[in-house]
């Protein structure tokens, strides 16, 4: 199927954190983080390690809510492992 060799978790644990979304498609693992409203009240710093944590074993594509579908899936598509692409 279109499928084969994809898996998708949500609300996946990644050593103390959690990321709302992992996709693994072969080799490519990618934590996707969803930003709505209340994101812009979290600390700085303590994302910033989260980011750096994260970013040791994973590409990073953090979006917000009301980003379409067509620019999610063109970063998912183009991001490299150990990378950050910030969608707004």
């Amino acid at each position: 199927t279109a499928f084969d060799g994809f898996d998708f978790h949500h609300n996946h644990p990644l050593g103390r954190y959690r990321v709302d979304f992992i996709i693994v498609i072969g080799d490519l693992k990618i934590a996707l983080e969803c930003n709505g409203y209340e994101h812009r009240y979290y600390n700085a710093e303590r994302e910033r390690k989260r980011e750096e944590f994260i970013t040791q074993n994973y590409a990073l594509v953090r979006f917000n809510h009301d980003v379409s579908l067509e620019k999610l899936i063109n970063a998912i598509l183009r991001v490299k492992s150990g990378e950050i692409i910030r969608l707004t």
